[in-house]
């Protein structure tokens, strides 16, 4: 306007999610899947833009007076490509997933983690991981065990307890590969709350047919395959080398 450059932003009348859990000390399975729901939808959206949000907390969270979630403060996000995606800033340690507080890849399956981190706290009112510094929280997401949240409440739906877990597997390819197959798991928590199956996504279902093989694909097999036998092979020799030694001091 004259020269002058402004940003319009809506205005948001509520709460945020992380002020609502604190109001409520947690909430039911039904509120808990239904915010889920709203949140993995709008950043759906934003994954099929190529937006990956990296700091998905309750703080980002916002619950208008209507009930709708708006999803808040892209500050740190990035525009994802078909290269790696390095993490040079991380979210707040508390929903931080193993790639980020490592300073690896990073790709919407991080949001993913994070957003079940959210759900964990949504039905607990509590963090699965909590230390007495930003390294031990760290390490906590990288090794540490989760306590399934139906553990701690025996009211939390089966599907839901199988959900969040899935969403905050510590390795990757054993999350949700897509905000899209959560999305599909949540609307099947709707349904039939206590379920003790999730949904054979695409991947999955693949990992049991029979495929065929591009030749490509079979050169990467060989080269795995060689690279593991020859792995095999000098560990074997390294076993023989000792042996003897081990013998002549058995003998002394």
């Amino acid at each position: 306007d004259r020269g002058h450059w402004f940003i319009v932003m809506e205005l948001i009348e509520g709460m945020t999610l992380k002020q609502y859990i604190q109001k409520k000390g947690r909430l039911s399975s039904t509120e808990c899947v239904g915010i889920s729901m709203q949140a993995a939808d709008a950043l759906y959206t934003a994954h099929r833009a190529g937006i990956i949000h990296r700091d998905i907390k309750p703080d980002n969270i916002i619950i208008t007076t209507n009930g709708n979630v708006k999803i808040s403060d892209f500050g740190i996000a990035r525009m994802q490509s078909s290269d790696t995606m390095t993490v040079d800033a991380c979210g707040s340690v508390y929903y931080s997933s193993p790639e980020q507080v490592r300073g690896g890849y990073s790709d919407q399956r991080t949001d993913i983690y994070s957003l079940g981190v959210t759900m964990y706290e949504m039905c607990t009112g509590k963090l699965p991981f909590v230390g007495n510094s930003v390294v031990e929280i760290a390490m906590h997401h990288m090794e540490g065990n989760v306590i399934a949240p139906k553990d701690m409440y025996g009211d939390i739906s089966n599907r839901l307890n199988l959900i969040i877990l899935k969403a905050m597997n510590r390795r990757m390819d054993d999350r949700y590969q897509s905000m899209g197959e959560l999305l599909q798991d949540l609307r099947l928590c709707i349904k039939n709350p206590d379920g003790t199956t999730l949904k054979k996504h695409a991947r999955e279902e693949a990992a049991g047919k029979t495929m065929v093989f591009t030749h490509k694909q079979m050169e990467q097999i060989t080269k795995q395959a060689e690279k593991k036998k020859g792995q095999s092979a000098r560990k074997k020799r390294n076993t023989e080398q000792v042996k003897p030694s081990s013998a002549i001091n058995a003998q002394k």
